[in-house]
């Protein structure tokens, strides 16, 4: 749980803003000209064809925040530890443990083994918290099983600021996470610092293979339970 003089800098720093992503573009298909020698006919099929082909994939990935139990989840594209554009859509098809994280969150840092690595930026993990890891294993699903991936969303900084890529290289060294080829950090932007975002820590969603939110523990007050819902549930998912 965060602190409550963590809260109050917060909202002394953000306030409670709203985000809306900006809607996906038409493909580039749609905006070559036609050549001179085409027919009209086949001029207007090819035009609502690359239409058709951008509409359908805006549908199956939404750009909409904050995500919704039961919809598809909204497709988000930022930097991995890298520095490369990763869209997390691209994990479709594998079962998604989606973790918002704010770096001074105290159970964020517990989460990823605070417990045993300590934390950092100053911040104490939260006591009697163990990581995500051990509690997957507790449930019968290994950490190194790759169709599970465990997405770090690094939403905040250690300042309650946009995150950058060098915090979330020392965030990731620290904890020792992106080792394996099932986890990814993707370092949030100014788009995802709002009321939404901030709700969302601490905790967990589960993304099913059709890239579907079917669980969601995040936040101080959870909709679904991270112990006895979210956890077992991705077990369920892999049978």
């Amino acid at each position: 749980m965060l602190k409550p003089s963590v809260i109050a800098a917060f909202f002394a720093l953000v306030g409670p803003l709203v985000h809306s992503a900006p809607v996906q573009g038409q493909s580039s298909q749609a905006k070559l000209k036609p050549s001179v020698a085409q027919p009209a006919v086949r001029q207007t099929v090819a035009v609502t064809q690359a239409n058709t082909q951008a509409n359908t994939q805006a549908i199956r990935y939404p750009t909409f925040w904050p995500p919704v139990v039961g919809r598809t989840y909204p497709e988000i594209e930022l930097c991995d530890l890298t520095g490369k554009k990763v869209k997390l859509s691209s994990y479709a098809g594998r079962v998604i443990l989606l973790e918002p994280i704010g770096m001074s969150c105290p159970a964020c840092q517990a989460f990823v083994g605070g417990e045993k690595k300590g934390g950092i930026n100053g911040v104490t993990p939260q006591g009697g918290t163990s990581s995500l890891e051990s509690y997957l294993a507790a449930a019968g699903v290994s950490p190194t099983d790759t169709r599970v991936v465990h997405v770090q969303l690094l939403l905040y900084g250690p300042n309650m600021g946009v995150p950058t890529l060098a915090e979330a290289q020392a965030w990731a060294k620290h904890f020792d996470f992106g080792r394996r080829s099932n986890e990814v950090l993707l370092v949030g932007d100014q788009r995802y610092i709002n009321q939404h975002s901030y709700d969302m820590i601490p905790g967990m969603q589960l993304i099913d293979k059709n890239f579907v939110l079917v669980c969601d523990a995040t936040g101080h007050n959870p909709r679904s339970s991270l112990f006895s819902e979210l956890i077992p549930s991705v077990s369920k998912l892999l049978r």
